[in-house]
C-alpha cells in the first residue's frame, strides 16, 4: 500500500501469499529492493534514490511493528500513520513523506525482493512512489515474523536534518540556535525557511512597506553543508513551527517547540 505526500500521501494495501518462510537475511532483501527500485528509474532516465539512513530506520521500525503484532496498515496500533511516526522519531528531519507497504513469503532473499516489486510495480499508486520525480530519498525496512515478510518503503524529498536536541525550556524572548545538516538535492541558494508563531498578528518587517503576518522567512547561516538557523522567540508564548522547503514553498510538517 502506498502513502504519498508532499506533505505526504497514503495509497492502497497490498498481500502477497506464497509458501512459508525459512530464515531470511533480511538486509540482504533490503539491499536488493534498493536496487530494483534504482533499477526501474534507472529504465526510465529518472536519477537514482539517495539512501537515507533516517528513512531505513523508520521504515524498519514500522515493518518489525508489522511483524511483532500481526497487523497491515499505514497506521500502527497507536494511531499513528507515517508522518506521525517521523514526527515522533525523526522530529528534526524536514522533507516530504511518501510510503509504500506490502506482505510476502518465499524462499529466497531474491524471490522475496523481486516478488514484491513486481506487486508494486503492478500498482499504480505505489509505482507512482517508486517513479517519482519528485522525491530524491529513500528507505527499505523488513521483518519477517516466521511466516510472512513484511516490507516498508519511505520516500522523501529530504531537505535537512537538526544536528543536536532541542533545549527542553526555551524562555520567551530568547535567541534558539539550531544548526542543520543540509541534505537537499537542490542547490543551498533554493532554501526556504519559514517559522510560523504562536502569535497569528505578529508582523515581521521585509522592508519599510513589505511585511508578514503570522510566520516570517529566516536566512540561514551556511557553514560548507550544514547551517545555523537562529530564531528570535518573542512573537508570543506557545509553539512555534519552524518549517522547510525549497523555491518559497515548504512542507507545514515542521519542528515544533514550545516557547513558555
Amino acid at each position: 500500500m502506498p502513502f504519498i505526500r508532499r506533505t505526504s500521501t497514503f495509497f492502497p494495501i497490498l498481500l502477497i501469499l506464497s509458501s512459508p518462510l525459512h530464515a531470511l537475511d533480511t538486509g540482504q532483501v533490503e539491499k536488493r529492493i534498493l536496487d530494483l527500485v534504482n533499477a526501474e528509474r534507472a529504465r526510465r532516465k529518472l536519477p537514482p534514490y539517495t539512501h537515507s539512513p533516517e528513512l531505513v530506520s523508520l521504515a524498519r521500525r514500522h515493518s518489525r511493528n508489522m511483524a511483532r503484532h500481526r497487523f497491515f496498515s499505514h497506521t500502527d496500533p497507536e494511531g499513528k500513520d507515517a508522518p506521525a511516526r517521523k514526527r515522533t522519531y525523526f522530529p528534526g528531519l524536514f522533507g516530504s513523506l511518501g510510503e509504500n507497504i506490502a506482505y510476502h513469503s518465499g524462499h529466497t532473499e531474491e524471490e522475496v525482493a523481486r516478488n514484491l516489486m513486481r506487486s508494486w510495480m503492478d500498482s499504480p499508486g505505489h509505482r507512482a512512489n517508486i517513479l517519482s520525480d519528485q522525491f530524491t530519498h529513500i528507505g527499505v525496512g523488513v521483518a519477517e515474523d516466521g511466516k510472512q515478510v513484511y516490507a516498508t518503503q519511505e520516500f522523501s524529498e529530504l531537505v535537512a536534518l537538526l544536528e543536536g536536541d532541542l533545549p527542553r525550556r526555551i524562555p520567551f524572548g530568547a535567541e534558539l540556535s539550531l544548526r542543520f545538516r543540509f541534505l537537499g538535492r537542490f542547490s543551498k541558494r533554493r532554501l526556504t525557511v519559514v517559522v510560523h508563531f504562536p502569535d497569528r498578528s505578529a508582523k515581521v518587517f521585509v522592508s519599510k512597506d513589505r511585511y508578514y503576518t503570522g510566520a516570517g522567512p529566516l536566512d540561514p547561516i551556511w557553514d560548507g553543508d550544514r547551517f545555523t538557523i537562529k530564531v528570535l522567540c518573542n512573537k508570543g508564548r506557545g509553539v512555534y513551527n519552524l518549517t522547510m522547503g525549497k523555491d518559497g514553498s515548504f512542507d507545514p510538517e515542521g519542528l515544533r517547540f514550545e516557547v513558555r
